[in-house]
């Protein structure tokens, strides 16, 4: 069995342990191949000579993937292993469902990419309540300026950074401010709806303080990784910063640095309490190629990293939930890191979890688009109505010619 899933370092060392588990139990050969490249993923699958079975950290090309037909629909190996699919967490599931259409994947890890994180120490040097979060959008803005440095006209710290880390993912403020860039059936995309365009004239006001020459200068000074000592919030050049559950995974590695950093649900609109903790999630598809030469063996493994055990076993080290109801409590049991074992218990448990990825044809194009659209409005100032409104326009056509071919 050929298995290439995209990952590297110490979350590619985890999921060996199992393949490794699953190829002893089963006197299986496996030639498993870590890549980070969509480009060979995609032509191998063009070719008709791909691997048995991808992971991809990126859900949206799993839609895009699907629709073009080069992913075999699963569901019937799930009804032959008498799966039931309420085993795992929602999001997970429906990450490879394409459309309602069929489930052309299932989920490795599940992870939330919004967790707010703060740099306590930066808050307390600044005079500020260093043992509290900002609860909503206005709090966080009215935090960020005092926490920001200018000197001689350069930014030297920054209280928080709006394209900085996960939020510059579309779907992250329209959620935080109760809205979506998507109708609730996926058939129409909704990038004009009216809480969109405040998060965007949120981020645009950054932009406009402190220009967008300056603020572009200072993101692009940004070049280290969460495992590095030198990481802006770690330093406090950074104060707040939005990132995944997995932050907290690597700060062993940064033991030096005695961090003391916490993490909180994202803020909401002061106008709307009931969107509070509303977070985004996403998910690493497991799914089979359709020219897959050995696909009982690679559906039997996905079967394998979904048992309870397995799947906590796994995403205690990489950082991410197991996307298994049980194995989420499992993974709890063996967390031994506090804040992160703080954010599997309170905000993977009490939070309202949203996709911030959507299983569909057009998925990776929407995005793509809607970052060029976005940054017209907060980096150069044009109109978010506007824009916006072309960019349903554009991309609403494309959906439509999509669902039209699927007969939909």
């Amino acid at each position: 069995m050929v298995f290439w899933p995209e990952w590297g370092g110490k979350d590619a060392d985890a999921l060996q342990v199992q393949v490794d588990k699953w190829a002893a139990n089963t006197g299986t050969t496996v030639e498993f191949l870590p890549i980070r490249d969509h480009t060979r993923m995609i032509a191998s699958m063009s070719a008709g000579n791909p691997p048995d079975l991808l992971m991809t950290w990126d859900a949206n090309a799993v839609g895009q993937w699907g629709f073009e037909g080069v992913l075999r629909d699963i569901q019937p190996y799930i009804d032959q292993a008498g799966m039931d699919l309420s085993m795992y967490f929602p999001i997970g599931v429906a990450s490879g469902n394409l459309m309602g259409i069929k489930q052309i994947g299932l989920p490795l890890t599940n992870y939330i990419t919004t967790i707010l994180y703060w740099n306590k120490d930066t808050f307390a040097a600044a005079g500020l309540d260093a043992e509290k979060a900002p609860e909503t959008w206005e709090e966080l803005e009215e935090l960020a300026n005092k926490l920001t440095v200018v000197e001689n006209g350069q930014i030297k710290k920054m209280g928080y950074s709006p394209l900085v880390g996960q939020v510059s993912h579309p779907t992250v403020y329209a959620y935080a401010y109760g809205g979506s860039i998507w109708s609730e059936d996926r058939r129409t995309v909704t990038p004009e709806d009216p809480a969109n365009i405040e998060s965007l004239k949120f981020c645009r006001r950054f932009y406009e303080k402190y220009t967008t020459e300056e603020m572009e200068r200072w993101d692009s000074s940004l070049g280290t990784e969460a495992d590095a000592p030198t990481y802006p919030i770690y330093t406090g050049e950074l104060a707040m910063e939005v990132l995944g559950e997995w932050m907290p995974t690597y700060f062993d590695q940064v033991k030096e640095l005695n961090l003391n950093i916490s993490g909180a649900y994202l803020p909401h609109p002061a106008s709307k309490p009931e969107v509070k903790g509303t977070m985004g999630a996403n998910t690493n598809p497991l799914v089979i190629p359709t020219n897959a030469k050995n696909p009982d063996a690679a559906f039997d493994f996905i079967r394998f990293i979904s048992e309870p055990e397995n799947s906590a076993e796994m995403c205690v080290i990489v950082g991410n939930a197991s996307p298994v109801v049980e194995g989420l409590k499992l993974q709890i049991a063996k967390t031994t890191q506090p804040l992160y074992k703080e954010i599997l218990e309170q905000i993977w448990a009490q939070g309202q979890i949203k996709p911030m990825t959507i299983n569909s044809p057009i998925g990776s194009l929407y995005n793509d688009t809607y970052a060029r659209y976005r940054d017209e409005v907060v980096q150069d100032g044009a109109d978010p109505e506007e824009r916006m409104l072309a960019l349903k326009d554009e991309i609403q056509a494309e959906l439509d010619a999509a669902l039209d071919k699927l007969g939909i």
